[in-house]
């Protein structure tokens, strides 16, 4: 049974120590999505046996895909597998439950292929990463999968089963990520599932990020997902070449134009595509706004309020109230940048480095701000930030106040705002800029700066203009000439832009 993958190590009874083996054509691996319980058919053959010790010079070679969970590894991995070369296998059981003492056996009992041309390619579990150093031998490889934190939160609020997973695994996530980060304190019960799910991708991603450090220089290759669909043929060739498995482009495109790409992965039968999961995300977006805003607004309307020179005394022209509550300022203004950020307007015009926290503010009638410039330097922590562009988030019902309207003056124009509810604006922080006497009502809104990776102006609007063309014309264009575009967008970010 050692010897083949005929017979997969199925899972280990931790009371007797014994382990059970499961009998499995190379046909049903194809097949599996997961090597567990979900898998099994109807009359599955299993053996038992102990432990097994296997030479110090069994193969052991296998390389491995780890991931943050729900970016695609399902997909990359049914993708890599329809080359003759690789053996893929997903998720086997005994990775989620595997303890010290047995890392040497599993490398090698999943490094076994049906053929001597093979090459057997694991794709874990996401919480396996915490043991993907010990996994990972000396000459295999790894494929790292993420996404974008705004990304990462659309698609796990998206879907019922995300959101599942994602109450099932906070408790656990949480634990791990203090493991990593001591004297970090959060109430789970107090979050919402925004908040739960930036936890998820911070921990998953720390734990890759340790993992990476702790292997040999080339051993990792990351890789963003949503990348990956913008050109699914090249980023295969790339992943398959990281690994050692040569693909002709024909080979690639043949694969990637095949049903795979158009099927969820985890499960066939179902209809999937880089289109779907946009528009998926897109609606996820638009769905949580309303609940973003009446948390905003609950938190605001039980948190202290004072005069808002408190933060600029010398200001003969600022008359509004501001947050002076810690508690309700960092808890209001982490849901306010996690929408920020799951903008991708928002971060494809402003190319953020770093975001003051947005803060919360409140006109009542006779308040004004009279017109003003932005300091050109706050502090964030220990570190200034610089003021490129200032942000005015709109969380009231313009129907709920008279006049208050926010004017920002632009050399001989001005424009004139009162956005709805969920709405922002970003302008420079270099131009004047006032908000009108309120004469009925209430405004509330939230200010926040922003550090651009741009700092000039006319050269972010550039670069901007640019992005967006790549974007809406880019998969028209011809490939050459399509690269020779992204060449370009490369060229001025790394002319123009600050350091990272």
């Amino acid at each position: 049974m050692i010897e083949t993958p005929e017979w997969l190590p199925f899972e280990l009874d931790p009371a007797t120590g014994r382990l059970t083996w499961l009998r499995m054509r190379e046909a049903d691996y194809r097949a599996a999505s997961f090597l567990d319980q979900r898998m099994l058919p109807p009359k599955s053959e299993f053996r038992h046996s102990d432990w097994p010790a296997l030479p110090a010079d069994a193969r052991r070679d296998a390389d491995y895909i780890f991931h943050i969970g729900n970016v695609g590894s399902t997909l990359i991995s049914r993708l890599l597998g329809e080359l003759p070369s690789v053996f893929a296998l997903r998720e086997p059981l005994l990775l989620r439950t595997a303890s010290e003492g047995q890392f040497e056996t599993l490398a090698a009992l999943f490094s076994r292929t049906f053929r001597p041309g093979q090459r057997a390619m694991v794709k874990a579990t996401s919480f396996t990463s915490e043991i993907a150093d010990r996994l990972v031998r000396p000459g295999s490889r790894a494929l790292f999968l993420y996404a974008t934190p705004a990304h990462y939160l659309e698609n796990i609020l998206a879907g019922e089963n995300s959101w599942q997973t994602l109450q099932a695994l906070s408790t656990a996530r949480l634990g791990r990520l203090q493991s990593r980060c001591p004297g970090l304190e959060a109430d789970l019960a107090a979050m919402h599932d925004g908040l739960k799910s930036a936890l998820g991708w911070a921990c998953e991603m720390t734990s890759l990020e340790r993992a990476a450090s702790a292997l040999p220089p080339g051993a990792v290759l990351w890789l963003d997902f949503d990348l990956f669909l913008t050109d699914p043929i090249h980023h295969l060739t790339a992943i398959a070449a990281h690994f050692g498995h040569p693909v002709a482009p024909d080979q690639a495109r043949a694969i990637c134009e095949g049903p795979l790409m158009r099927r969820y992965s985890k499960a066939l039968e179902y209809e999937y595509s880089p289109e779907l999961r946009r528009e998926i995300l897109a609606d996820a977006r638009q769905r949580h706004g309303p609940a973003i805003r009446a948390e905003l607004t609950r938190i605001a309307a039980s948190a202290r309020f004072v005069d808002g020179r408190i933060s600029n005394p010398h200001s003969t022209v600022k008359n509004n109230l501001q947050l002076d509550d810690q508690a309700a300022y960092q808890a209001s203004s982490q849901l306010m940048l996690q929408a920020m950020l799951a903008h991708e307007d928002f971060r494809n015009f402003a190319f953020p480095v770093a975001i003051l926290p947005p803060l919360m503010t409140r006109y009542t009638p006779n308040m004004r701000y009279g017109a003003h410039a932005d300091a050109a330097y706050l502090q964030l922590g220990a570190q200034p930030l610089r003021s490129d562009l200032s942000c005015t988030i709109f969380l009231g019902d313009p129907a709920a106040y008279e006049g208050g309207a926010l004017t920002i003056h632009l050399g001989t124009r001005s424009l004139s705002f009162r956005g709805a509810p969920g709405s922002a604006i970003v302008y420079p922080s270099d131009r004047l800029h006032e908000v009108a006497p309120v004469t009925k009502g209430e405004r509330f809104v939230a200010i926040t700066f922003i550090q651009s990776r741009i700092a000039d102006p006319l050269q972010r609007e550039t670069l901007y203009e640019l992005n967006e063309v790549a974007a809406l014309e880019g998969l028209k264009m011809d490939k050459e000439n399509f690269a020779r575009l992204q060449l370009v967008q490369a060229n001025l970010l790394r002319r123009w832009g600050d350091t990272p």
